[in-house]
């Protein structure tokens, strides 16, 4: 990958040292990457490691300086095969917005902070994934900027945990209090010093180092004329801008960060938790998740000396309660807060966003659906970082919960479109393939759109596959081989969990069901009528089965099959079992698979016992099974053959082509499948 980070300025901060910390660590990796800033200190760590830094204002607020070095970076996109561009700042934001916008190229953003509602922050919002450190900040980019939660990724920053070792400082007769970061009002330097102040009347001693670059020299100043009226000016020394923190660090005995404003992180915390020096914060903002109170820090309330003062207190005096949170800080930095970890997640954004975002579509019927799950597995092998998402019917929502192949699922309505279109998909593959599923995908702006070309519908796609007349799954994989994708494993997978199982056998139980004993399952329901076997041929069948071959037999089926299965059992010789209107699907997929027989017709569950690889008859009436059979070596289809089949006709006067399958041939069958 070519990556380009753009930030204002490379001087001292949490957001500057994670961006050299993240281009090493690429660069190490073998993807070239490119800093644009205005420069600082921390550019020659880049020039160290021949990483290129380009400098440019792009610290400047100026609308006519952000639209030019739009168009330059426009010109080093194209130029130079940039993939992706990850902006760190509102202005970079900006420039990287319009740039992206002109070239289609991928990016990313960081929000670095609490933001305020306005336009000027807005642009964090736009980008195709957005990072944020904490789950303040996500609430707040969701709820203030109406941000779509799956674009959010959460990456918390990470702490070298080499280079800050873990090293308890002894609590000294004179401890050393510090604060580490820039020299703002938001950063709460003053409430610090009358922290202190405080502290000095109730005759502690102690020293104070505030390390940190200021910005605005008037701010410092105003410090230093506090410090003096404080009578602060023998204790507090400032240490300025220092390159080597963990130095600095174990020659503190506490850290503190009196934040005044919403932190969207606090990378000094996490350093200084990483070396064991403990830590007294404000709770507000992202710092609140960095700090258990009480377990790995104190939080104490913001704009409020006096609480400060009592949290600092409460540290010198219980040296033991202060060294049990010193480890857990520890502890969970490892966890959570690890370099390693952030400049991984960081990699793995980048390259899932690179991987093209797939759509596809397959709306009906129910046990069509179960047919793509082949196609869906060998698309997850060829994109194994893509953001797959189905379209579907809401009804098919059980078939695919507990799909390990897709990340997300949507349900088909009237307002879908515009939905689709806020996604950015880059592709599409239509397994429906009618021209409604093709003007769907052609309305949602996906740039590739794969499927069969059906009448108009075909001027609809970008890439069409060429209509052969095949079984189901095979018919699926002539549009996958357009993606290089061909068909090695057709075993159909059905998803289901351990509660599923424990659900069915309670109803195995509430119908005094002996699951343990070798069952026959019957599905009595199709989706029209003329799939159905007649009542009294499945009863004839039970009483065949029950009397030559010992086995139980258990009806299954949905509420609309209660009436069906009231006349079966009319007909019925033998007690049978009966759960018909009671199962879930899945509930429905867990029987199947402990049962020794399945015998249905042509629907859904017939997919799911071949997915199951259950010894299974499928009685086919109607329809034409090589358009419709599973891919099972377990299979065995039943079909009469009559003059108007297969019709397709969901009623009919006669109803021959199932009338004419006797018991005695589904019997024999039986016998020949076992």
């Amino acid at each position: 990958m070519h990556i380009v980070q753009i930030l204002p300025a490379l001087k001292e901060g949490g957001v500057e040292t994670g961006t050299i910390d993240l281009c090493l660590y690429l660069k190490k990796q073998g993807h070239t990457v490119t800093v644009i800033s205005n420069g600082g200190p921390l550019v020659q760590k880049l020039k160290d490691e021949g990483i290129t830094h380009l400098s440019w204002p792009v610290h400047k607020k100026n609308p006519w300086t952000i639209y030019q070095l739009s168009r330059k970076l426009i010109r080093f996109i194209q130029n130079n095969s940039i993939e992706l561009i990850h902006a760190r700042s509102r202005v970079p934001g900006w420039i990287t917005y319009l740039a992206c916008r002109k070239t289609k190229t991928k990016w990313v953003t960081t929000c670095h902070g609490y933001y305020q509602k306005h336009l000027g922050s807005r642009v964090m919002s736009w980008a195709d994934k957005i990072i944020v450190a904490t789950d303040v900040i996500k609430n707040h980019m969701v709820t203030d900027f109406k941000v779509d939660p799956s674009k959010i990724a959460f990456i918390p920053r990470g702490v070298d945990l080499e280079k800050f070792t873990f090293s308890p400082p002894p609590l000294p007769k004179i401890p050393i209090l510090g604060m580490i970061g820039r020299i703002t009002p938001i950063k709460g330097h003053k409430d610090f010093l009358e922290a202190l102040a405080l502290l000095k009347k109730t005759s502690y001693s102690f020293k104070a180092h505030i390390i940190g670059e200021a910005s605005n020299p008037h701010y410092l100043q105003e410090l230093k004329i506090l410090i003096h009226q404080l009578g602060l000016s023998d204790v507090v020394t400032f240490l300025g801008h220092q390159e080597d923190i963990p130095s600095i660090l174990q020659g503190l005995s506490l850290l503190v960060m009196p934040s005044t404003y919403p932190e969207s992180f606090g990378r000094s915390i996490i350093e200084a938790q990483a070396m064991g020096v403990p830590v007294v914060a404000t709770g507000i903002g992202g710092i609140q998740e960095i700090i258990e109170h009480e377990k790995t820090g104190l939080l104490c309330l913001p704009n409020n000396p006096k609480d400060l003062a009592q949290n600092i207190i409460e540290i010198l005096n219980n040296p033991q309660k202060t060294q049990k949170m010193i480890l857990e800080a520890r502890k969970k930095v490892e966890t959570t807060f690890s370099k390693d970890q952030m400049v991984q997640k960081t990699e793995h954004l980048y390259q899932t966003l690179l991987s093209p975002r797939i759509l596809v579509i397959k709306l009906s019927s129910l046990g069509d659906t179960i047919l793509i799950s082949p196609s869906l597995r060998a698309l997850r092998k060829k994109f194994p970082l893509s953001q797959i998402t189905l379209l579907t019917n809401s009804t098919s929502q059980d078939v695919f919960k507990f799909c390990p192949y897709i990340d997300d699922m949507l349900f088909f309505s009237t307002k879908i479109i515009p939905l689709l279109r806020k996604k950015k998909f880059d592709l599409s593959i239509d397994f429906q393939n009618n021209t409604g599923s093709h003007l769907t995908s052609f309305l949602s702006s996906i740039p590739h759109r794969y499927g069969y070309g059906r009448k108009w519908g075909k001027y609809l796609l970008t890439h069409i596959a060429q209509n052969h007349s095949l079984p189901p799954v095979e018919h699926q994989f002539e549009i996958l081989k357009l993606l290089g994708i061909p068909l090695t494993n057709s075993k159909l997978e059905f998803w289901i969990n351990e509660q599923d199982r424990e659900s069915s056998l309670k109803w195995c139980d509430y119908i005094h069901f002996n699951s343990q004993k070798p069952f026959c399952i019957i599905h009595i329901g199709a989706s029209w009528e003329t799939k159905r076997w007649k009542a009294s041929h499945i009863a004839d069948f039970c009483y065949l089965l029950q009397t030559t071959k010992n086995l139980q037999i258990l009806l299954t089926g949905t509420q609309k099959d209660i009436a069906f299965e009231k006349e079966i059992l009319s007909y019925a010789k033998y007690h049978l079992y009966s759960l018909v209107g009671q199962t879930s699907l899945r509930e429905l997929g867990a029987l199947i698979q402990r049962c020794h027989l399945f015998i249905c017709a042509d629907s859904a569950p017939l997919h799911m016992a071949a997915a199951f690889e259950k010894p299974t008859l499928a009685l086919f009436g109607p329809t034409d099974p090589n358009r419709h059979r599973p891919p099972s070596s377990k299979l065995l289809i039943l079909q009469e053959k009559v003059d108007c089949g297969p019709c397709y006709k969901p009623t009919c006067n006669h109803h021959s082509c199932m009338v004419n399958l006797k018991p005695n041939r589904a019997i024999e069958a039986y016998k020949n499948l076992l």
